[in-house]
């Protein structure tokens, strides 16, 4: 008969599965699905939706990404375009400046900063009416490549007390 830890352990494991694999995470295609769809002359930083410009979980945590969020937004590609729909037809301004989030990424602003910092790349050309590239650039724009740095969040929450439960139990199943 297995002993109370032994028994546990397939579960733990099983849970350790689920959390690594159940991330909604946005996908490196979303800055270039908001081009496309507004007909953007330049991709969106991730910065507009990640701390930092730092993907991953628990960092799409600036105002634009909350609002897309109350839109619908999950992380899944299907849930993107509807979303930025929603947005622009209710006139959402995510960070109070008396812009719409749509406009200020027509203009080429940030929508997360009433300072309107240009966040469109230094050497793309302009349209009429948008900021000029370079201006005011706040330095944390941008994407970050490969793999996540975050270390908070939820998930990564969750497995820290995954790793201490896996231990205790080992540390229980080899002193007894």
């Amino acid at each position: 008969m297995l002993s109370r830890p032994l028994f546990a352990f397939p579960g733990l494991l099983f849970c350790a599965g689920l959390l690594v694999a159940s991330g909604a995470d946005a996908a490196p295609s979303f800055p270039r699905s908001i081009q496309r769809q507004l007909q953007l002359n330049y991709a969106p930083p991730c910065s507009i939706c990640h701390q930092h410009g730092q993907t991953g979980d628990g960092t799409p945590i600036e105002p634009f990404a909350w609002s897309m969020r109350a839109r619908g937004l999950t992380g899944s590609r299907d849930t993107l375009s509807p979303a930025l729909t929603a947005d622009e037809t209710d006139n959402v301004d995510s960070d109070g400046d008396g812009i719409t989030d749509v406009d200020e990424l027509k203009n080429g602003t940030d929508v997360n900063s009433p300072a309107n910092d240009c966040i469109i790349p230094s050497g793309t050309p302009i349209d009429d009416g948008q900021c000029t590239p370079g201006s005011q650039v706040s330095p944390t724009l941008g994407c970050t490549a490969g793999a996540s740095t975050a270390t908070t969040g939820p998930r990564s929450m969750s497995v820290w007390v995954l790793i201490f439960l896996l231990a205790l139990i080992l540390r229980r199943v080899t002193s007894a």
